[in-house]
């Protein structure tokens, strides 16, 4: 009887054996998975962020191109003072840093838009 149900037990085993293994392995998938589930998320977050700050660039630069180009004429001038003037300069405090700069203004940004000036103006 006993000789019987061995090639039972043996076709059993040999049947379940790679459910029960297989077990292990789909957990440490499960680990990949999820780790690379949070790596797309991240990811996806980073580029919403560049998205965002590219967004402000355009707005930035359209602020300071438009009323630029109305004034001067000159889009390549004006496009390349919209790149190279500092943060918080917009084409109004540039003409006026320009003109006539205030006493006690602030040297290092008044140096910026003077650099940007000789960049951008030939």
């Amino acid at each position: 009887m006993t000789l019987r149900i061995l090639p039972f037990a043996l076709l059993l085993t040999c049947l379940a054996a790679p459910g029960v293994f297989a077990a292990e392995p789909a957990a440490e998938n499960r680990g990949e998975l999820q780790n690379r589930i949070e790596q797309l998320e991240k990811q996806i977050r980073e580029l919403k962020e560049l998205r965002e700050k590219q967004q402000q660039k355009d707005v930035r630069v359209r602020e300071i191109q438009e009323p630029c180009i109305a004034a001067v004429g000159m889009r390549e001038v004006c496009s390349c003072l919209a790149e190279n003037l500092p943060m918080g300069v917009d084409f109004t405090a540039y003409v006026r840093m320009v003109s006539a700069p205030k006493e006690g203004a602030d040297e290092r940004v008044l140096a910026m838009v003077k650099a940007a000036r000789e960049r951008c103006v030939k």
